[in-house]
């Protein structure tokens, strides 16, 4: 039965930039779906979120680095009568340091859920998004989407691949009034190990310094102001620039020196 209410689906909901762009979203009006692995966190952004902004918000919990997830969300998501017009992919992790400091098993993890269940996740609802008069896909992004930056290689890679599928994707989609938008937030602080991982940055780190308001906040109001990519943080915007043109030999030069804090993280 449906419940005649329009929602946003935001994977990685209840904490972080996720749970920064529920509230980003909620305090425009907008009905939130949050989608997440099972934690205590999950139902307190649920229960804040209803009190503060008076919408409605729905949840749903699973790991969507297993591979039938997107197929499930979205089995639950029919079986409830929901409709969305807004989905924001933002689940996701990286892991740095030297390649063989890492199991496999992890990297294979990481690409699941960076890669794998976005593309699972925009299959299935684009029926859904297209139902309505305008929809919108927002994907994270980082700054190192379009930067290779040494011992974080999976992970720039996931990001790499996610930034050529939104602008691809974006071209496809425009008969059918569905707008794409990629985020590329720099370092953001959203919880202790993100904090040691800027200290471990050093000076460079603290200059692109963001917080997930303030990323949210850009992050929404360009995917319904239809950009392609939004560069969120200080400098992100000329990294980027610099990334895109720079000679190869001294991008990675430049990109080298900037890495060795994360060699041993």
């Amino acid at each position: 039965m449906s419940t005649g209410k329009i929602f946003t689906l935001i994977t990685g909901g209840s904490q972080g930039i996720g749970r920064a762009m529920a509230d980003e979203c909620a305090s425009r009006g907008q009905n939130i779906i949050i989608v997440a692995l099972p934690h205590p966190d999950v139902e307190t952004a649920k229960t804040e979120i209803e009190a503060k902004y008076k919408v409605e918000v729905r949840t749903f919990t699973i790991d969507l680095s297993e591979r039938d997830a997107p197929q499930r969300v979205h089995e639950w998501f029919t079986a409830e009568g929901l409709s969305i017009n807004i989905l924001i992919n933002n689940a996701g992790y990286g892991r740095s340091g030297l390649y063989l400091r890492h199991e496999l098993e992890t990297y294979y993890n990481m690409l699941e859920l960076n890669n794998r269940a976005v593309v699972g996740l925009v299959y299935y609802f684009l029926p859904e998004l297209r139902k309505h008069a305008k929809g919108y896909i927002l994907i994270m992004g980082s700054a190192e989407s379009t930067l290779p930056m040494p011992y974080k290689a999976i992970y720039t890679g996931t990001k790499h691949f996610l930034f050529g599928y939104a602008l691809a994707l974006k071209k496809e989609l425009e008969e059918d009034h569905i707008g794409v938008t990629i985020i590329t937030p720099g370092p953001t602080v959203t919880n202790e190990d993100g904090r040691k991982r800027i200290k471990d940055a050093g000076l460079g780190g603290k200059i692109v310094l963001s917080m997930p308001e303030g990323v949210a906040k850009k992050a929404i109001n360009g995917l319904l102001k239809g950009r392609l990519v939004v560069p969120a943080g200080n400098l992100i915007g000329q990294l980027m620039w610099l990334g895109r043109h720079l000679p190869h030999w001294a991008k990675m030069k430049l990109l080298m020196a900037t890495a060795r804090e994360f060699k041993h993280h």
